[in-house]
């Protein structure tokens, strides 16, 4: 794959990630003249994330069969053609048929992002595959920029055009895209592990001959792993504090007098973070780390900062806290998600050395349906108990959660024989001969 094929896949991704946001906070403003509860708005916001984990297994699965390449065109066309539906929605006056349209649109969406995400984390994991934390960085920046332009964008289109040119606009641009996509990206992105082992293996009695391939990885095989398990329980809850706000906070930040335009605008906080975070800290830092050492402290750390989204004593009660709060969740949520990868598709690939790029098909579709398990249960959640006891508590929870959590990823995950393991090994740099004994001693001798 060449810089342009993965440039039009990061276009791709920043697209579906433009019109992701944007449907955020005009979505309530569009339909608040129709009463919609919390509570709906709730369950409208999670049929895109539950319909893109839905989408993301099966992705998994077909990908294997039709290709990457056909399953992200087939994605990004999918959801072009979806705008349409949304858009129409705006010309109902019939509250239940709205609410039914809504959550129709949300589904078919949710489905083609899940054909757009999964193959490129795909791609991106076996065409860059030793340097797939640096790629898959740049990916996450495609879909931070998306989130931080797409509601600048949006909320200038919305503020002269209306809904209806905003979601039209951005619909007809992943159409196009779509078609570009399907005649620029190569064939061979749809490269079988069979394939690979007859370019590696030619000979006809090798124990890996393309003609005894080794039995298909199943999702049952990677999930008996404990590491592999309990990094995607990790990647569920990493979007769950990243997404259980979205819906409530919209209608609080009206009540405290922001226009829609300046709503629309507070949601660049966590974009920008995420944005940063993928630009400069993932490609340059963060590959150096061990990544389950890394994880276990980045949930402590994103766990207490759910005590910012919205603060109560000690803690001001402001706009500025608030806005810094959703800055650090941007932080660490993109942190989560490229070390939450990487360590899910290391982890299966030395476990299925011969099907690594089936088991990363798999994983991929695996990891894609945690981050949508945990945008699906965050705003019900966070709607429900806020309509009941208010949004600072559906922080406190979810800050309790999370910081249990990284105490358990942290005791069953982390290698805690790795520092003594790395002191051995310099030990016997100095004097491979001996094992470790001192050199010096050995001169005596």
């Amino acid at each position: 794959m060449n810089n342009l094929d993965y440039i039009l896949l990061l276009s791709a991704s920043l697209v579906a990630n433009m019109i992701f946001m944007l449907v955020v906070p005009f979505l309530p403003l569009e339909f608040s003249r129709f009463n919609i509860s919390e509570t709906t708005f709730g369950i409208i916001f999670s049929m895109h994330p539950f319909s893109s984990m839905i989408g993301s297994i099966i992705s998994g699965r077909i990908m294997g069969l039709l290709g990457r390449k056909f399953t992200l065109t087939i994605g990004s066309l999918v959801m072009g053609l979806c705008m349409v539906l949304f858009s129409s929605a705006s010309y109902l006056e019939n509250s239940t048929v709205v609410v039914g349209c809504c959550i129709l649109s949300r589904a078919i969406q949710g489905f083609s992002a899940s054909m757009i995400q999964t193959p490129s984390y795909a791609i991106i994991s076996i065409c860059y595959r030793e340097n797939k934390q640096k790629y898959l960085g740049y990916y996450e920046t495609s879909q931070g920029l998306g989130c931080v332009i797409g509601p600048v964008f949006g909320g200038i289109l919305y503020a002269f055009f209306g809904f209806n040119i905003t979601f039209y606009s951005l619909g007809g641009i992943l159409i196009s895209l779509s078609i570009i996509l399907h005649f620029s990206l190569p064939n061979s992105l749809n490269e079988t592990d069979e394939t690979l082992l007859e370019v590696s293996h030619p000979r006809s009695d090798s124990p890996l001959s393309p003609h005894t391939p080794p039995a298909k990885v199943s999702y049952a095989q990677l999930f008996n792993s404990r590491i592999f398990s309990l990094s995607a329980v990790a990647t569920v809850l990493s979007l769950v504090t990243y997404s259980y706000y979205m819906p409530v906070i919209p209608l609080e930040l009206k009540e405290i007098g922001l226009s829609d335009v300046e709503v629309s605008l507070f949601f660049l906080a966590s974009s920008a973070g995420y944005l940063v975070c993928s630009m400069f800290f993932v490609p340059y830092f963060i590959v150096k780390l061990d990544q389950r050492t890394f994880i276990a402290f980045a949930l402590l750390f994103d766990g207490i900062d759910q005590l910012l989204i919205d603060p109560v004593f000690p803690i001001p009660r402001n706009l500025t806290v608030m806005i810094i709060g959703q800055f650090i969740v941007g932080v660490f949520c993109m942190c989560l998600m490229v070390s939450l990868l990487t360590v899910m598709i290391n982890e299966s690939e030395s476990r299925f050395p011969e099907q690594k790029a089936y088991a990363t098909d798999l994983s991929s579709g695996i990891f894609n349906a945690a981050l949508q398990l945990g945008e699906t249960i965050g705003p019900i959640f966070a709607s429900f108990i806020s309509s009941h006891y208010g949004l600072s508590t559906a922080c406190k929870i979810v800050c309790l959660v999370t910081v249990l959590f990284s105490f358990i990823y942290g005791y069953f995950c982390i290698d805690f024989s790795l520092s003594s393991k790395t002191c051995e090994s310099k030990i016997k740099e100095i004097d491979p001969e001996t094992n470790g004994t001192n050199r010096a001693l050995k001169t005596k001798h």
